[in-house]
């Protein structure tokens, strides 16, 4: 990945989307993402996690700063809660037993 990216974790409430909805909203971050890479923007769509129990979903991207990820959420015209600035950890290694 290119340096000085932020990892970012943008929060929605789902309350009233369906796993097709929740695909679409996915689909839609790669898209947009792609398109801002291609002004020159600095920003990768990572995946989404869904949260079943709270019905929230949060989409993970690396990018320049929040204001881009702010912008692909709109472009795409989905409502979302919060952006929140995340640190990623290593992930340790798995032991063999």
């Amino acid at each position: 990945r290119e340096s000085q990216m932020i990892s970012f974790i943008v929060e929605r409430d789902v309350s009233d989307i369906d796993m097709t909805g929740l695909y679409q909203i996915a689909a839609a971050m790669h898209r947009h993402a792609n398109r801002k890479r291609g002004e020159g923007r600095k920003i990768y769509y990572l995946g989404m996690t869904f949260l079943a129990a709270d019905r929230l979903s949060q989409c993970l991207f690396e990018a320049e700063g929040a204001s881009v990820v702010e912008e692909v959420n709109s472009e795409a015209g989905a409502a979302f809660t919060r952006i929140l600035r995340v640190h990623m950890l290593a992930q340790p290694p798995v032991l063999a037993l």
